[in-house]
């Protein structure tokens, strides 16, 4: 993950070597690890987190949250109040290795008609719905100063400092993912949102390997890739390590107060 050294212990990554098992520490009820996270889709079940047991639960409720500021309040207030009363610091995240980009999601339409446009827009292999993709690098830049200026810990997914947008149209006979061969094609699978990075614009597999990747880089890449990122200030790059500097050392009491304002905007103060 391209961050350099500006990633404080506030921040970590997210990857699936970082679960904890409820067994595991069960085993070590005196030890509690800060960096083991158990992946919670829905943590409203009572007594579901504790301190004996581990000591975080990987939350999917902004990441799961439409780009409607009552769903984003929704999920940072029942966040913050179930972690306060389990007794464990509160995560976020807003992409991971199982689900489209955020900067996709946050491109297509955002109605009620159809919720979760997403794996409609993955089966038609990103032509349907259209994408506005400015419009969801720009609110995921919103998203992510949303995210980490938040109590509690934040978690990036690799390739979201970059801005990148999901690969949608990847030929299927380069998939991997197994959604994709067990549903018969009929679902495109997680492949879109891993592909690798791009370290270089003009190296060859944009600087991630001197040969092929394993799946095929779109060549939309080049300008999202770190070298193009790290002499613009104004670039996503940029935007991320500034945050996080920010974040180590701004941070305080894992607590929030809502303020008073328009419906359309989440106003708060720390």
């Amino acid at each position: 993950m391209p961050l350099g050294r500006t990633a404080s212990p506030p921040a970590a990554f997210a990857s699936p070597a970082r679960g904890g098992s409820r067994a595991t520490r069960a085993r070590e009820p005196e030890f509690v690890d800060p960096s083991a996270v158990t992946y919670l889709r829905n943590m409203r079940r009572r007594g579901e987190l504790d301190r004996a047991s581990r000591s975080a639960g990987h939350r999917f409720d902004l990441l799961e949250a439409r780009w409607r500021p009552d769903e984003l309040r929704a999920a940072i207030t029942t966040g913050l109040a179930e972690a306060k009363q389990s007794g464990t610091t509160c995560t976020w995240v807003l992409s991971n290795h199982d689900v489209v980009r955020h900067a996709t999601r946050y491109g297509l339409p955002q109605d009620d008609e159809r919720p979760h446009h997403a794996k409609d827009w993955l089966r038609s292999n990103g032509t349907a719905p259209a994408l506005d993709r400015v419009l969801g690098i720009r609110r995921a830049r919103a998203a992510a100063l949303l995210m980490l200026a938040l109590p509690g810990s934040a978690y990036l997914y690799q390739g979201e400092e970059l801005g990148l947008h999901e690969v949608a149209d990847l030929p299927d006979d380069v998939l991997e993912d197994p959604v994709f061969h067990r549903s018969g094609g009929t679902e495109k699978g997680r492949d879109g949102c891993r592909v690798p990075l791009p370290w270089a614009a003009d190296a060859p597999s944009f600087g991630f390997s001197d040969g092929p990747p394993h799946l095929p880089q779109p060549r939309w890449f080049g300008p999202h890739a770190v070298d193009a990122q790290e002499s613009d200030p104004a670039s996503t790059l940029q935007l991320y390590r500034h945050a996080l500097e920010l974040r180590a050392q701004l941070q305080r009491a894992e607590e929030l107060e809502w303020c008073a304002t328009d419906s359309a905007v989440l106003h708060f103060v720390r």
